[in-house]
């Protein structure tokens, strides 16, 4: 029997799926590689290959997807209200991040293995690679990149661009690369790039736009910065330890709590942010479902989805607005 191979989007909460179906079976219930056998609640969008991330656009009901896959590498948007992908954009690399500026006018996408930063313009509902910002320009004995872009944040401000490098070699440690935006042409400077720890994946700002922080999931630590409010520059104020592969940091809207998806050791650490220093200072830790990637924070800063890419569900969380400590709703399948 001939098997088709793709991804899909669940349309609900914040969850990705892969999936394996029988060409002959309209309704999804083949057993993943777990051993789970998934059927959707909600409605489901085909995908590229590899989907791993999904970053809401400024036009409303429609996200982007990063594919990330060996068939294609790229983004999709997606239309959630027809539950239909309005427009497939290939890159010769992706690999996790992309975010979008303030105004809503530019979309930056991590370039993985070819150390480039694309920039796409975005009116109209529609993505225009706009141009390419080469990394680094050193390559490996085959060809593939040394800075290896993953995750990627803009400040509050619109003012900076942070992408986590990292670094191409698994357990060498990785840096973040700084930037200041052109206000009238959007184009980037680079003002250099600051150490992070093994293999940093993601990198995050604050809503205040004073501090930012690296999951590296390596070193299974969190970075820690200040950032210039004149330059942009990022100064180190230490790490703070996670848990194992931890490999997405989210802050609460308004800028009180951060939390930690772990990979490896299947839970979210959890801290407390000091206003003034932008220090963590860690709270405990809650056990979310196998293998969470990504973790995000209601704007009305009350609940929190994280999404568990190996048991196929979304853990939903309450947020205690004193402590920020997180209590488990439910775990819905995707």
């Amino acid at each position: 029997m001939r098997r088709l191979h793709f991804c899909r989007l669940t349309v609900f909460h914040f969850a990705l799926a892969c999936t394996v179906a029988f060409a002959q079976t309209p309704v999804f219930t083949s057993p993943l590689p777990t051993g789970v056998h998934l059927d959707a609640v909600g409605d489901t969008v085909e995908l590229g290959s590899m989907p791993l991330n999904v970053v809401a656009a400024p036009t409303a009901d429609t996200v982007v997807v990063v594919l990330s896959g060996w068939r294609e590498q790229g983004i999709q948007f997606v239309d959630l209200k027809t539950r239909k992908v309005t427009q497939t954009l290939l890159q010769d690399g992706a690999f996790y991040g992309a975010a979008f500026s303030p105004d809503g006018n530019t979309l930056y996408v991590s370039g993985g293995n070819t150390d480039l930063l694309f920039i796409y313009a975005w009116k109209d509902g529609k993505a225009t690679l706009a141009k390419k910002f080469e990394l680094a320009k050193a390559k490996t004995a085959d060809g593939t990149g040394t800075s290896y872009p993953a995750g990627v944040a803009v400040s509050p401000n619109g003012k900076f661009v942070y992408v986590a490098n990292e670094n191409g070699t698994p357990g060498v440690a990785g840096n973040v690369a700084m930037f200041t935006i052109n206000a009238m042409t959007g184009t980037l400077t680079s003002i250099g790039t600051i150490a992070a720890g093994t293999d940093p994946v993601s990198v995050t700002v604050d809503p205040t736009g004073k501090f930012s922080y690296v999951a590296n999931s390596g070193s299974n630590d969190v970075s820690m910065f200040t950032i210039n409010a004149t330059t942009g520059a990022l100064a180190s104020l230490g790490t703070i330890a996670a848990g194992t592969n931890p490999g997405f940091v989210a802050v609460d809207p308004a800028g009180k709590f951060a939390y930690v998806t772990n990979f490896k050791s299947n839970d979210v650490s959890m801290y407390t942010i000091n206003s003034t220093t932008g220090v963590l200072m860690p709270i405990g830790s809650i056990a979310a479902g196998t293998s969470p990637t990504s973790i995000a924070v209601h704007p009305s800063g009350k609940f929190a989805y994280v999404t568990n890419s190996m048991s196929n569900d979304v853990s939903i969380y309450s947020i205690d607005g004193a402590t920020g400590a997180l209590t488990l709703i439910e775990t819905t399948g995707t």
